[in-house]
């Protein structure tokens, strides 16, 4: 942390605000400034701080300069006063230093601020800077001299400084030549504010010219749907000093441009104000819509091939025909009763269309047997989670489809296959559609036998409730066909 400074700044402009807190910052000092426009917000700070150094900058005839000095010399401060400006014409000089300026640098030199601060000035001057107009020349010295020394450079504030020459051309480089938009404008908790400075590139992206913008808020450019959201950013904006967040501008012509805005939160002329620097992302928006329409090409692609794979199994075995979709429906169902995220959702709902692929490697007499299979037969069919398994385990799913079709039939005490997993070992889908595939089963007709009907399946699964099944996937399924009115679709 440098040296604390109580800075009161003289100016109508953001960018000069910012300079020459760069500045002094660069120079070690810790500047705590309140900016004001002109003599009578000058005069209003000056009575009611005490205020360590007055920089004033020369902007004729904005800001009358003379007077705000000769009022800060002769009523209140004995703090340096310093005048900054983009040149120095002599006459303009001497009127300056004799109303009581310290210095006065051009902002080719403004590095040399942090020096002029911390030094103390002889009362007599070989260059300009002193402290009022008896103090101006030395002995002997009249004003056509001073002048001469004014003019030809012999000065202590009037310095050629190569490294404030590319601070400052770093500066105007970023805020008029940069590719994205920077606008410096006002904040309001109620509304957003007037625009205090744009930049080129500003002016390029949305069609307005800089006098446009000068006469224009943040609103004229925001969508109408952006307004809502206002008051979060501000809010977000006083806590945070800065946010990041996407939207999208009008243009002058109508268009709408997505942007992502950057903002900084700051202090101009005693009022809060934002710093945004506003990027153009229609390209990047137009990517993701590729992306994701792309994407979207893929799912049905992959809807599709799962479909077919569906239909081949239900070939192979034509008596039970859907329950492939059957028991997709009611994994679907339970998994949102269970709160699970959408994608997890679209994960069973998938799965449980294929979860008995592996029975295209059963020979179709014991699938379609009407009499009860004997030992040899049934370990026969209980390979066929296995079987899918190995045949989709290389396939890339947004989903664990291939581990979730080999865990359908295990049980939470172990007694399920093929590997006996207890409890958590089992995925939570494999554990929903477990449920799912018991309900489906037994309500619905077979081979070798009648169906059983919904509730004495529900009773089955009540009973195995935590000992066999998942608590929470029974009592979502139970909650959807007694008490909201699910039913197995034909």
């Amino acid at each position: 942390m440098g040296d604390r400074l109580q800075v009161l700044l003289v100016t109508d402009r953001a960018e000069a605000a910012l300079l020459i807190l760069e500045e002094l910052r660069r120079g070690g000092f810790d500047p705590v400034a309140k900016t004001v426009r002109n003599l009578e917000e000058t005069k209003q700070s000056l009575e009611s701080h005490p205020w360590d150094i007055l920089i004033v900058e020369d902007r004729f005839p904005a800001i009358d300069v003379p007077k705000i000095l000769s009022f800060a010399r002769s009523n209140i401060m004995k703090a340096p006063l310093i005048v900054v400006a983009g040149h120095g014409e002599p006459d303009r000089i001497t009127d300056i230093l004799a109303s009581g300026a310290r210095e006065y640098l051009t902002w080719d030199v403004l590095s040399k601020l942090p020096e002029t601060l911390r030094q103390d000035r002889p009362p007599a001057l070989p260059s300009v800077g002193t402290t009022g107009r008896s103090d101006l020349r030395a002995e002997g010295d009249d004003e056509s001299e001073l002048e001469k020394r004014v003019c030809r450079g012999d000065t202590g504030g009037i310095r050629v400084s190569a490294e404030l020459t590319e601070s400052r051309e770093r500066y105007r480089l970023l805020l008029q030549n940069a590719n994205d938009a920077v606008f410096v404008h006002e904040i309001d908790p109620q509304r957003p504010g007037r625009f205090l400075e744009v930049n080129d590139q500003a002016c390029r992206m949305l069609g307005y010219s800089a006098e446009e913008f000068l006469a224009m808020n943040v609103a004229d450019i925001d969508v109408p749907e952006q307004k809502d959201r206002i008051p979060a950013i501000i809010a977000d904006l006083y806590k945070t000093k800065q946010t990041v967040f996407q939207t999208e501008h009008l243009a002058k012509d109508g268009r709408r441009i997505p942007v992502e805005v950057s903002t900084r939160l700051f202090e101009f002329q005693g009022r809060p104000t934002v710093l945004s620097i506003v990027r153009d992302i229609s390209d990047r928006k137009r990517a993701e819509r590729a992306l994701a329409e792309s994407f979207e090409r893929l799912r049905k692609s992959m809807r599709g091939i799962i479909q077919v794979i569906a239909q081949t199994v239900e070939t192979r075995d034509p008596y039970t025909a859907g329950h492939h979709r059957r028991v997709s429906d009611l994994g679907r169902a339970v998994a949102q009763e269970m709160g699970l995220s959408a994608d997890r959702v679209d994960g069973i709902r998938t799965t449980g269309l294929i979860h008995d692929l592996g029975k295209i490697a059963i020979p179709a007499e014991i699938l379609s047997k009407p009499a009860k299979l004997n030992p040899i037969e049934y370990d026969l069919v209980k390979t066929h989670s296995r079987v899918g398994y190995e045949i989709l385990k290389d396939l890339e799913f947004s989903w664990p489809v291939a581990e979730m079709i080999l865990q359908h039939h295990e049980r939470l005490d172990g007694s399920g296959y093929p590997r006996g997993l207890k409890g958590d070992q089992i995925l939570l889908e494999a554990r929903i559609l477990v449920v799912a595939d018991v309900v489906e089963a037994m309500a619905t007709h077979r081979p070798y036998r009648p169906a059983f009907g919904v509730e004495t399946a529900l009773d089955e699964i009540t009973r195995g409730r935590g000992r066999l099944y998942d608590p929470a996937a029974v009592d979502a399924c139970v909650s959807l066909f007694r008490t909201k009115g699910f039913a197995l679709k034909n």
